[in-house]
């Protein structure tokens, strides 16, 4: 809770996230409590330093599906480089070579072009969260 309010407190933080329709779809404790994510996720989109892209189950093939990364960038690029982390099976991996680093920056680029643009993707987001409203989910 503390890392989200980073995105809403003073100064915040910005943030670019490509997520998968699969993982949208992805049924993961119930209609309620996917409704209650999908509807964050909603609310963020309205954000002005939040961009919400969705890359749609057609684009199933596409590389970046490997794994979930993360790419920080920070206020000094000099001072401090961008880092690059993702999950594996045995926990978290912290990238600070360059060269990795921008291999990662590249997939994401890729991986953005292939996504909705952010309206659409805002607009999908809407039609799956009614889809579990359909489906009977209630909040707690």
């Amino acid at each position: 809770m503390q890392r989200q309010q980073r995105l809403t407190g003073p100064d915040p933080l910005r943030l670019h996230a490509v997520l998968s329709e699969a993982a949208l779809r992805l049924e993961v404790g119930g209609p309620a409590v996917m409704m209650v994510q999908l509807e964050r996720l909603m609310a963020a989109t309205g954000a002005d330093n939040i961009t919400i892209q969705v890359l749609p189950a057609s684009m199933w093939q596409h590389a970046g599906f490997a794994s979930n990364f993360t790419v920080l960038h920070f206020a000094d690029a000099i001072a401090d480089p961008p880092l690059g982390y993702f999950d594996g099976p045995f926990g978290g991996y912290l990238i600070s070579d360059l060269g990795d680093v921008a291999s990662m920056v590249n997939m994401f680029d890729d991986l953005r072009e292939s996504a909705l643009d952010a309206a659409d993707s805002a607009e999908l987001l809407a039609g799956i969260l009614d889809e579990y409203r359909r489906k009977g989910g209630t909040h707690d």
